[in-house]
């Protein structure tokens, strides 16, 4: 027994479980397709099929045969209609009849077998798998009166100025006048939500999935402050008090509080995340961890902090890796195969689930946020990376083995 019919029969009996993929499930049937594999699954039929005994239906067994009885009539007509000076030949086909009508009706069993129990649920993950779609412009805004407004999915941000807040294409959200501008507001975005916001001071925010930003209306003359929790991308805007000295502009997360003068980074900070991590793209920033011996960094333009276990640190990185998503990309390099699917499950909103004995993994690969779901599924395959989706109540659940 070769290497490829070792994996062949590996994948039938995931099949035959319920258990196999759908690309698993796409390798198994055009192999099956092939002269050699049509011989193979022949085989693992029969073998399964008389493993079954008294459990194969009775009505399978009827459908079966009459294929049989068919068969026989088709081959009879053809030896009726044989000139008699070839009835040494006929006796011949005689001879072999029974071992192509067992062919035929294994065939037949099997492809009775396999669609009476597989079709439905190939058909029913194919539909879920098509269910789960890229994440969008989704996004609730909070206002400081305490209503909710569940922000335009056809629009990618919101401005805030004295006027009050309006979309980036400029209609607005709450007329001139309206609303407690001098008050805090709160940006959310769901899992597969992101949203762009420009703040009173003319700083531009990305909010990534699952991600919220408290902010004023208005900034006062001394520091400007915001709080974050998930993931943002900031282009803070310069501004100088009277003085001549320049405005702060702070952001505080649940582990850290960033000190920020003028300049672009990017903050991670997830409740479910190991670490957090502040990437700066250009600019000067000054990191304060909420530790234990109260560490602080500076970072130049290129460098990352990482903050966990009670340690901040410092090194450099590709700043395009941890900035990607705002530009509609997933950019993977040399990262962990947990930390790769954990930003995949915030985008594509579902909740991932390991069974077995998960590898240390290292995943490759840049690919757009708009991809379907099933294409992604694809590329972690190849990788080796193998799942299955699950529906439990209103969540689902993609089971990652490998």
């Amino acid at each position: 027994m070769n290497n490829k019919e070792v994996h062949i029969r590996y994948l039938f009996q995931k099949y035959m479980k319920h258990d196999i993929s759908t690309v698993e499930m796409e390798e198994l049937s055009a192999y099956f397709e092939t002269e050699e594999g049509s011989r193979l699954l022949n085989v693992l039929l029969k073998q399964h099929i008389e493993a079954q005994g008294d459990n194969v239906t009775s009505d399978l067994q009827q459908q079966a045969s009459r294929i049989k009885n068919a068969a026989w009539s088709n081959i009879e007509s053809h030896i009726r209609e044989a000139n008699n000076s070839i009835k040494q030949n006929v006796f011949r086909i005689y001879n072999w009849m029974p071992y192509a009508v067992g062919l035929l009706v294994v065939a037949a069993v099997s492809f009775l077998f396999l669609n009476r129990h597989y079709k439905n649920d190939t058909e029913n993950l194919l539909v879920e798998e098509n269910r789960i779609t890229p994440g969008g412009n989704r996004a609730t805004l909070i206002l400081a009166d305490g209503r909710t407004l569940s922000l335009d999915e056809k629009r990618k941000g919101i401005v805030m100025n004295d006027d009050g807040i309006i979309y980036d294409d400029g209609k607005s959200i709450i007329l001139p006048g309206e609303g407690r501008v001098s008050e805090s507001f709160t940006l959310t975005t769901p899992k597969g939500g992101t949203y762009e916001l420009v703040l009173p001071d003319g700083t531009k925010v990305w909010l990534n999935a699952a991600s919220t930003l408290t902010y004023p209306g208005r900034f006062n003359t001394n520091e400007r402050y915001v709080q974050l929790e998930g993931e943002a991308f900031f282009d803070v805007s310069k501004k100088v008090k009277s003085t001549g000295a320049r405005v702060p502009f702070i952001v505080q997360s649940p582990t850290q509080r960033i000190e920020v003068l003028g300049t672009a980074f990017n903050i991670m900070d997830y409740a479910d995340e190991s670490s957090s991590r502040t990437t700066l793209v250009h600019g000067s920033v000054k990191i304060h961890a909420y530790s234990s011996s109260n560490q602080a960094v500076v970072l130049k333009p290129g460098e990352q902090s990482v903050y966990a276990g009670d340690l901040l640190s410092k090194s450099k990185v590709d700043t395009a890796l941890f900035c990607a998503w705002k530009n509609d990309k997933f950019l993977f390099q040399d990262t962990k195969i947990k930390d790769a699917l954990q930003q995949l499950s915030r985008w594509y909103d579902f909740d991932v689930v390991y069974e077995g004995t998960i590898k240390e993994t290292y995943f490759y690969g840049e690919f757009s946020r708009k991809s379907a779901f099933v294409d992604v599924l694809k590329v972690l395959e190849k990788s080796g990376i193998y799942s299955k989706l699950k529906v439990d109540g209103k969540r689902r659940k993609l089971i990652v083995s490998m």
